[in-house]
């Protein structure tokens, strides 16, 4: 049990069950119904995202060292040694590869895993203590996911209906990263030899910079309200009421409360992105 815990904590399940979700969102907003090959792309990008994970947890085995949020992670403490890592990367890597490949149609989701992994491994990870310019690649491989389920489902890779749903991720992004820095950014401070916008700006900044992602975030979600065809009429209202709420409400939390509290925005940041996926679901009017 301590090994699948620790597992697990290499991993980061949690945050990739939110990845495979979005595989599922996507594939299941083209049209198709629910099934074996739905749960199979799920799966699949989970277990890819897992030995993405991974392999993050092993190339930032000494950065995670030096900061207190991190320095419980298994490689640092020495509850997992390098090579069960390098083992359940490889494993899972492997897994989530060859079920996109025997699930699908074609080569192409695979692919596109194989691209999501290397610019996260390739690009974001080392890329991170340098510059806070690594959220771009970070953003583009998070938004990677739906296009791999809309693809596995049949969907072209030029439809504008995807491009805006990856819009949406790549725009979650970084402030959902932001608020991570906000809530421990004593400690990324202490560490002046690690480059990131809670070093580069102060909070006020960060919190400025919060905002912006957020209203191209909300932007980008009240697009579908515009779009033809996709959303019944009462989805449509739904989020054309809820998308201005939320925002408003974040943001007077954020910028008005004496002391924000980074861990529940957090928490309802990525809440309401769930919300918004089971909402573009649920309401969408789309048949193939």
């Amino acid at each position: 049990m301590h090994i699948i815990t620790e597992t697990g904590k290499l991993t980061k399940a949690r945050l990739c069950l939110m990845v495979g979700l979005s595989a599922a969102f996507g594939f299941h907003l083209y049209g198709q119904p629910a099934g074996f090959s739905l749960a199979a792309v799920a799966i699949g990008v989970f277990l890819l995202a897992c030995g993405g994970a991974a392999l993050n947890s092993i190339q930032e085995k000494e950065y995670d060292a030096t900061f207190e949020r991190t320095r419980t992670r298994p490689l640092v403490t020495g509850s997992l040694s390098l090579p069960a890592a390098y083992g359940v990367a490889a494993i899972t890597i492997g897994g989530g590869l060859i079920l996109l490949w025997l699930c699908c149609d074609s080569i192409t989701p695979m692919l596109i895993g194989v691209v999501a992994l290397l610019v996260y491994n390739g690009m974001y990870t080392p890329l991170k203590p340098y510059t806070e310019f690594s959220l771009i690649p970070g953003g583009v491989s998070g938004a990677l996911p739906p296009l791999i389920g809309w693809n596995a489902a049949g969907g072209t890779l030029t439809d504008p209906l995807i491009w805006a749903v990856m819009a949406l991720f790549f725009l979650w992004q970084p402030p959902h990263f932001c608020l991570i820095l906000l809530e421990y950014r004593d400690d990324r401070r202490k560490n002046k030899r690690y480059i990131n916008l809670a070093t580069r700006f102060s909070t006020p900044g960060v919190k400025k910079i919060i905002s912006i992602w957020l209203f191209s975030f909300t932007t980008v979600a009240l697009f579908f309200t515009w779009l033809p065809g996709l959303l019944s009429p009462p989805a449509k209202l739904a989020l054309a009421l809820a998308a201005p709420l939320f925002l408003a409400g974040f943001l007077y939390h954020l910028h008005v409360h004496r002391r924000p509290r980074y861990k529940l925005l957090f928490i309802s940041l990525n809440s309401y992105l769930l919300c918004l996926m089971m909402l573009l679901t649920v309401g969408s009017t789309i048949q193939i």
